[in-house]
């Protein structure tokens, strides 16, 4: 049936007025649905950051409050044993004069202006005052009085807590701690009285980040209410004033003392919805709620919110004109091209093959149940089948995709299009297997084929063979990352910055060393800045030539590092321009040692070619001596790069050596130091148990000097080749007695210790003072390493004429990036700083072991223990 132009005119209309009502309201949901989504993320992400403000305000606070508070108690309890305030107190007890009490009050006065107290007061053990730094006298308040007894009964500082005092009409704080005298017995009571505001107060009136809203309160409870401890932001004057009922379970403080912690909304004081964080104060019974109002939270959402709907009605609207524009237009083209169409549809077909056949893409066309009716020589050469032999199957059997990914088989885009009628397009991950298996990279598009009613006649399938393109993808992705792992571990410092203004872009581990700053301390930052340039003059020279695109290549300079030192360096740089702004590439090569290395190889050079010159005239007659010349001259460079790198690590042995001795020796000589002066200052008081115990600490002080002084002696030898291997007959149980007993030094009182000697015999031809070395060093590792509590094993055992020695913990264990220098001298492992020691102990035992032909070898987890073994052959 043949349609007239009239007919299919109006068709068109009501056909494009569908699509414009249909492109309008699908505008409109996609804009609602992403506005939707928009607001609910904004949401949940504005709720959770002021969640975790709050409870890191929270968190730190009352972490602050409780060590302030913790630190004064036990800085109290210090203060009350001081020998002067002892003595002070006898004095004033023993006379009781006026004038005693005024010169204890200014002393008093004295000693609570120095550590900013706002009072300190002494009292008897039953509350009555005796002295105090105001020199006043008044009634001890109920809470005063409490804490004063608990104080006496428990022998230890206590506080009062927050409580109104009558007789100073504010609020105080108080700490009381017991004054003994030598036979421990309670004389008097110290109270100190802190500064609220500065003590407490400032740290509860504070709010890290601007607010409107944002307030932190102490509370407790007090029967069946809430006692506010602090001032409220908006009511003033409230602090041990105001109380709630526990029936409000909708105010954050109320949920406090029921036990709630962590965020909770609910309703403040003033009736204003809140967001809070629940936090105990650790070592009081208070709370602290910090809280922010709700709308403040959300202040920042509602005008996102605003923004967002504002942002939507205008893209609605510009979208909704550009599709009524353009559906205006489509129609008066389509009229104009209505006469041209009828004109050239008779070409159409001869067109179409001519296209088809001569095209660089593959194509193929089906009709409506998916069978071949033609396809062109690039889709022969890529299906691997003939056009003949197509001709007639459905188009799966032939054109067979699969995912490039997966490997899963992709659906067919040609059976999309007869079932849907658009036009399906695939670009990404796609890959079509041959009839022969060879797998090409494609990207596809399959559109309808339409008779003049519009009616679906079939699909043509266009597809373009992307195999090289992908392929260049996949080298430079693996270029990008070969530059970047290159970028990241070179051990020379590579920087990019901006050409105009130094600007550090990206720069790597390498110039974090070289300088010695932080990643955080560049980041922002240009190399000015910084303050690396030892001379700012290079760096416009540096400048200037790359402007000038003359090369900058190994070129010397001296930087500062961040500690103010200077290092020498090699600098290579280059201009590059990115997004047409110009960028320069870096590379600080640190030839500190190599510089000074290469000087000295210089010197050498020179005065060997001053040599030559002197001898020219002699060259002839002395050549061969001139030769032999020239090669102890290289010798000697040799020597000398050698004498270097020796010297070097001399250095670097000698640092960890001084580093080392120094702190083992200024431990025990403080320990001799300390317990000499106590003996001397209080010989008449001291008892003979105290005297003993001193007495032993620098016996302990003095034997652990001498054990390091041994190591120090024996490395010594072992390095000079003066350690020699003297064997005899010795008594090996009794040795091994020897060193346990010797080794419990080291032993906690609650260690234990299994010994098992398996040997039937006792004698061996051993070296009594090598073996003594090994094992001592490894024992006594073991009892320092090994927990509170701990099991100590030392086993013996002979087997084929060879003596092992089993030791094992249960200690903290040696971290696997220590376990390669663990024989090292002076190398300690990283986890065991607080545990003292010289790192010599098996260094020592190694080489002990060795004059033997023996060897040690270890096993060890991290938290579970060590297991050392030592195994010595007997001839």
């Amino acid at each position: 049936m043949r349609i007239e132009p009239t007919t299919r005119s109006g068709m068109m209309v009501s056909k494009n007025k569908r699509y414009l009502l249909l492109q309008i309201a699908l505008t409109l949901a996609i804009l609602v649905t992403g506005a939707s989504f928009f607001l609910k993320y904004e949401t949940e992400h504005i709720t959770k950051d002021k969640y975790d403000d709050l409870e890191i305000i929270a968190s730190l606070k009352t972490e602050e409050l409780s060590n302030r508070i913790s630190k004064e108690l036990a800085h109290t309890e210090l203060l009350s044993k001081n020998f002067s305030i002892l003595d002070r107190v006898e004095k004033y007890l023993s006379s009781g004069s006026v004038k005693s009490r005024k010169e204890f009050s200014r002393y008093l006065g004295e000693l609570a202006k120095s550590h900013k107290y706002k009072e300190i007061i002494i009292a008897s053990p039953d509350g009555q005052v005796f002295v105090s730094s105001n020199d006043s006298s008044y009634p001890t308040e109920q809470q005063l009085f409490s804490a004063m007894q608990r104080s006496v009964k428990s022998k230890t500082a206590t506080s009062t807590g927050l409580f109104f005092s009558d007789s100073q009409n504010s609020i105080s704080f108080d700490v009381v701690s017991p004054i003994t005298n030598r036979e421990d017995k309670i004389e008097a009571l110290l109270v100190v009285r802190e500064d609220v505001d500065s003590f407490i107060y400032s740290i509860i009136n504070s709010w890290p980040v601007p607010s409107e809203s944002g307030e932190c309160i102490i509370v407790e409870r007090e029967g069946d209410s809430v006692h506010f401890l602090s001032n409220l932001r908006f009511l003033k004057n409230t602090a041990l004033k105001r109380r709630i009922p526990l029936t409000e379970t909708n105010v954050p403080a109320v949920q406090a003392v029921l036990g709630k912690t962590g965020i909770f909304e609910g309703v403040d004081y003033r009736g204003v919805n809140v967001i809070a964080d629940i936090h105990p104060v650790q070592g009081t019974n208070w709370l602290m709620i910090s809280k922010i109002d709700r709308d403040e939270v959300f202040e920042e959402f509602n005008y996102r919110k605003t923004l967002t709907v504002m942002l939507i009605a205008v893209l609605f609207f510009f979208i909704v004109s550009s599709l009524a524009v353009f559906h205006y237009y489509r129609s008066l083209k389509y009229y104009r091209q209505m006469y041209e169409k009828e004109r050239e549809i008779r070409s159409v077909n001869e067109e179409f093959r001519t296209t088809l056949y001569s095209i660089g893409e593959g194509v193929i066309t089906t009709d409506t149940n998916a069978k071949i009716k033609q396809m062109n020589r690039i889709a022969e050469e890529q299906t691997g089948w003939k056009e003949e032999e197509a001709i007639g199957k459905t188009i799966h059997e032939v054109f067979t995709i699969i995912n490039r990914d997966a490997g899963d088989k992709e659906n067919d885009p040609v059976e999309r299009v007869l079932n849907v009628g658009d036009i399906v397009e695939q670009s990404n991950h796609t890959s079509l297997v041959s009839r022969d298996g060879t797998e090409y990279q494609v990207t596809m598009i399959a559109a309808p084929i339409k008779e003049k009613g519009g009616d679906i006649s079939g699909a043509v399938l266009v597809f373009r063979d992307q195999t090289s393109e992908y392929n260049s993808q996949l080298r430079l992705e693996e270029s990008e990352k070969k530059f970047r792992m290159i970028f990241d571990t070179s051990p020379d410092a590579i920087t990019i910055t901006k050409l105009f203004d130094g600007s550090l872009i990206e720069f790597n581990k390498g110039f974090c060393v070289l300088t010695g700053f932080s990643r955080e301390e560049i980041l922002g930052k240009t190399t000015i800045d910084l303050g690396i340039w030892l001379h700012p003059a290079e760096r416009e020279e540096l400048i200037r030539k790359l402007s000038n695109n003359e090369k900058v290549y190994s070129v010397e300079m001296n930087l500062h590092r961040k500690d103010g030192s200077i290092v020498a360096c090699y600098l290579s740089a280059c201009l590059v321009e990115i997004q047409g702004e110009k960028y320069i590439i870096s590379i600080n090569r640190n030839v500190d040692e190599k510089i000074q290395s290469a000087r000295e190889v210089e010197r050498y050079r020179d005065h060997l070619e001053e040599l030559i010159d002197l001898r020219t005239a002699e060259l002839n007659i002395a050549n061969r001596k001139l030769i032999e010349e020239i090669k102890k001259e290289k010798e000697v460079e040799a020597k000398l790069e050698e004498n270097l790198e020796k010297e070097i690590e001399l250095n670097r042995l000698k640092s960890r050596f001084i580093a080392t001795t120094s702190h083992e020796f200024r431990t025990p000589l403080t320990i001799i130091l300390s317990s000499a002066e106590l003996i001397q200052r209080n010989m008449n008081r001291l008892t003979e148990e105290k005297v003993a115990e001193y007495t032993i600490r620098i016996k302990n002080a003095v034997f652990h000097l001498t054990k390091l002084m041994e190591d120090i002696i024996i490395l010594n030898k072992a390095n000079t080749g003066k350690l020699t291997y003297e064997p005899h007959t010795v008594n090996l149980r009794e040795v091994c007695d020897e060193v346990l007993e010797a080794s419990l030094v080291y032993a906690k009182e609650d260690h234990k210790v299994f010994f098992d000697y398996h040997p039937e015999e006792t004698e061996f031809h051993l070296d009594r003072r090598l073996l003594k070395f090994i094992l001592s060093n490894i024992l006594g590792n073991a009892f320092k390493f090994s927990p509170e509590g701990g099991t100590v094993s030392f086993i013996v055992q002979y087997f084929e004429k060879e003596l092992i020695f089993k030791i094992e913990d249960e200690g903290i264990g040696i971290p696997e990036e220590d376990r390669a220098l663990l024989f090292e001298p002076f190398q300690r492992s990283s986890i065991c700083e607080d545990i003292p020691g010289s790192g010599l102990g098996l260094s020592i035992a190694q080489k002990a072991a060795e004059l033997q032909k023996g060897s040690i070898s270890f096993e060890s987890k991290l938290n579970k223990g060590s297991v050392f073994k030592v195994r010595i052959p007997i001839d």
